[in-house]
């Protein structure tokens, strides 16, 4: 793997040799990949760094290596930092999860205090394929929010953060 000034932006093929190296689980890599392939027919919709969104969707759950809780996001960030991955593409693996975490929720959590939310139009489109696809079946947004909904009390600030993200989506995307 040849390195870039600023970090690898590692190829689909040098993505799945990482998630090999840290014996990622194969379910967490057959859903990374049934997101990458949601990511690939977004980006023709956005202006994004393709080669940054579709890293970052086939990494996204390397941190399930360590934990299949809310920190492997935050776990991902740190193996990937270790193989000098670009920082972008780290960003988009610690914030994929759920519609971001703000910094009050990941303190909470065990969490460094900083916001994990989705910023970059990578970070958010990696984000909404991920929210989309549920194991490796992809989902409606309907359906996806169902799902996400069953892991939250009916009043939690996650949901409505869930509806602001999908809708900001859908208009961005033009669904």
């Amino acid at each position: 793997m040849s390195k870039l000034d600023m970090g690898l932006i590692p190829t689909e093929e040098q993505c799945l040799k990482l998630l090999e190296k840290y014996k990622t689980p194969e379910k967490s890599i057959e859903h990374a990949k049934v997101v990458t392939e949601l990511v690939k027919k977004l980006v023709t919709k956005v202006s994004v760094k393709r080669k940054i969104a579709i890293a970052g969707a086939m990494l996204i759950d390397i941190g399930k290596t360590q934990t299949q809780g809310l920190k492997h996001g935050f776990i991902g960030g740190r193996i990937l930092r270790k193989e000098i991955i670009d920082e972008s593409v780290i960003s988009i693996v610690e914030k994929h999860i759920g519609v971001g975490i703000t910094k009050i929720e990941a303190t909470r959590a065990g969490l460094p205090p900083r916001d994990f939310v989705p910023e970059t139009m990578e970070e958010k489109l990696v984000s909404y394929a991920d929210k989309l696809v549920i194991g490796t079946y992809v989902a409606t947004p309907k359906e996806a929010k169902i799902e996400f909904a069953s892991h939250f009390p009916p009043d939690h600030s996650a949901l409505k953060r869930w509806d602001a993200f999908m809708s900001e989506m859908r208009n961005i995307l033009g669904e």
